[in-house]
């Protein structure tokens, strides 16, 4: 909306259907490049076994629903119990009360949770700020994860999917 809005269409378009036309075409074009991390299902699984409860929290402009398709097509949305999409709920990564809706949803406390993420500010930052543990999933495009003047230290760091239940296995 913001977007169409800036590049000078009128309101009176957007009622027209043409947001949800823009939407769905953008939409559609991220589905035919989006895959999952390698071991996810597998991670969610072993996750699970533990007897963990598993949500997700995403930043993202469209809506959850486009999401959840994706979820549904690779078999990840089944693990599963709350998915929580920005756009959806008008909170952002690293305001705590995203996480806060999440937490609630799953019944627990922050410090009974730990966040995984990519990016050290609105993951791991984000999550320690809403009392949970931060768990950076390295990513070469965020290798210093000193950002505005903030040292942050993930609690955890991996390096694939697939380390996580090794990983806070200290904390169950």
């Amino acid at each position: 909306h913001e977007v169409l809005i800036a590049w000078g269409l009128p309101e009176a378009a957007l009622d027209d259907g043409l947001l949800d036309s823009a939407t769905l075409a953008y939409c559609t074009a991220l589905q035919a490049v989006a895959r999952p991390l390698p071991d996810a299902r597998a991670t969610l699984d072993a996750l699970q076994a533990q007897g963990l409860h598993l949500g997700l929290v995403s930043n993202t402009v469209w809506p959850g629903a486009f999401h959840l398709e994706d979820l549904e097509r690779f078999g990840l949305a089944s693990a599963l119990e709350c998915t929580l999409f920005s756009a959806d709920v008008g909170l952002w990564k690293p305001d705590p009360r995203i996480f806060h809706l999440a937490l609630e949803a799953l019944d627990l406390q922050p410090d009974e949770a730990a966040y995984v993420g990519d990016h050290p500010y609105f993951d791991v930052y984000g999550a320690q700020q809403a009392g949970l543990r931060g768990i950076w999933m390295w990513n070469a495009a965020w290798v210093n994860p000193r950002l505005q003047e903030l040292d942050i230290q993930p609690d955890a760091t991996l390096h694939g999917l697939a380390e996580l239940p090794d990983a806070i296995r200290p904390w169950i």
